[in-house]
C-alpha cells in the first residue's frame, strides 16, 4: 500500500484488509496477523476479533463490530473494551470500532498504564477515548489523522503512538 491508497482507505467505508495492509506497509514494521475471536457477547457489540499485534510498539490490533443500537456511544464503547482487554491481559490496543453498515469506524487507541498510588498500592489509569481516536470512513474528515498518522512513516514505540493520537480537536 502507498500513501496515497492510504488516504483512500481512510475515508472509504470499513474493510478489514485495508486496515490490516495499512497498519503492515506504512505504520508498524514488524506488525503480524495475529487472528483470534474472542468469546464476547453484549448489547453493544456484535463481534470481538484481534486482528494482529506489535511486539515493538507492546500493542495488539482489534475489529469490534458494533450493534445498530450502540453506534454512537464512544464512552460506553471504550468502557467495554476495557474489560475485555482487562479480562485477556491487553494492556494496549488499537481498536476499529466499526458501524454495523461499515460505511464509518473509530480508530482508537486504548492503553492501561499501571502505577503505584500514595499507599504503594497499584493503581490502573486508562486512557481518555474521546481523545485517542479518529473517526474515520464515508464522509468523515481524515486529513488529521492523514498527517499524523500516514505522513509521519513507521511508528517505533508506544509513545510515539500515543503522541499520534493525543490531538485535541480545535472548533472554530
Amino acid at each position: 500500500m502507498t500513501t496515497e491508497n492510504a488516504k483512500e482507505v481512510l475515508s472509504s467505508e470499513y474493510h478489514k484488509d485495508n486496515l490490516k495492509c495499512l497498519y503492515e506497509d506504512l505504520l508498524f514494521s514488524d506488525y503480524t496477523n495475529d487472528i483470534e475471536m474472542y468469546d464476547y457477547s453484549s448489547d453493544s457489540f456484535e463481534s470481538v476479533l484481534q486482528i494482529g499485534k506489535s511486539e515493538q510498539c507492546d500493542i495488539k490490533f482489534f475489529e469490534v463490530l458494533l450493534t445498530h443500537n450502540n453506534e454512537s456511544r464512544q464512552v460506553n464503547m471504550a468502557q467495554e473494551m476495557f474489560k475485555i482487554m482487562r479480562g485477556w491481559y491487553v494492556q494496549n490496543a488499537i481498536v476499529a470500532f466499526v458501524t454495523a453498515d461499515k460505511k464509518n469506524y473509530r480508530l482508537s487507541l486504548l492503553t492501561t498504564k499501571y502505577d503505584l498510588d500514595e499507599n504503594d498500592r497499584l493503581k490502573r489509569t486508562f486512557s481518555n477515548p474521546r481523545r485517542y481516536s479518529y473517526s474515520l470512513g464515508c464522509g468523515c474528515k481524515t486529513k488529521t489523522a492523514y498527517e499524523l498518522l500516514i505522513e509521519k512513516g513507521r511508528v517505533n514505540s508506544l509513545d510515539e503512538l500515543k503522541a499520534r493520537f493525543s490531538v485535541e480537536v480545535v472548533n472554530k
